[in-house]
């Protein structure tokens, strides 16, 4: 594959793609965690496809260990996050979109605002909702925790989920995978917003 393809966006592409098939034969199609881990490698592995990383640390076999990480610390029988079930229907690997109040001048059409969440999931510690957002990184640290606090895509998400959808998320999940030289960790984040906050966003 051509260099100028980046590693980055590659190795990201693959890690959801492993995701989404884990949480799709966890969820929907009752597997048991090893064989829903065994079809995510392979989705993993397919959509990594034949690219060459010029940065071994996210080369196909680091995502995978990445996608196993996630389900190791992650496991739903000691998981307090579980996914939200919207009328019996786990809320996973969900598309959404909201008309805007500001019209395209070629169409005379509302702007569409569309976004796309891991999935929703219940706080078991406090019975809130979150939308919950995976990412890979190539470090954590002290900053990790703040990075994403006021990011406009998260507000944006958590308003059109709950003034679209009528799902009352409070915020965001962020859960990240990091690559590191001999190993992959990872950590995450809860950020709940206030009513205030979202409507500032969407005033903005």
């Amino acid at each position: 594959k051509p260099s100028t393809i980046s590693v980055h966006l590659v190795a990201g592409k693959a890690y959801a793609e492993g995701l989404e098939r884990y949480r799709r034969e966890l969820y929907f199609n009752n597997k048991d965690k090893n064989e829903a881990l065994e079809l995510a490698i392979l989705a993993t592995i397919k959509a990594y496809g034949p690219f060459t990383a010029n940065d071994w640390k996210k080369s196909w076999l680091s995502v995978c260990e990445a996608v196993v990480y996630y389900a190791d610390r992650y496991e739903k029988s000691a998981e307090n996050f579980w996914p939200f079930r919207l009328e019996g229907i786990p809320t996973v690997e969900i598309s959404m979109a909201m008309p805007l109040d500001i019209v395209n001048p070629d169409t005379g059409e509302p702007i569409i605002y569309v976004g796309r969440a891991d999935q929703i999931v219940t706080d078991n510690s406090s019975g809130l909702l979150y939308l919950e957002d995976d990412k890979t990184v190539s470090e954590l640290g002290q900053s990790f925790p703040r990075k994403h606090i006021n990011d406009g895509q998260f507000l944006g998400y958590t308003y059109m989920t709950r003034k679209e959808y009528d799902i009352d998320v409070r915020g965001v999940l962020i859960r990240a995978a990091c690559f590191y030289a001999n190993r992959i960790d990872g950590d995450q984040v809860l950020h709940t917003y206030s009513d205030r906050q979202l409507s500032d966003w969407y005033n903005s």
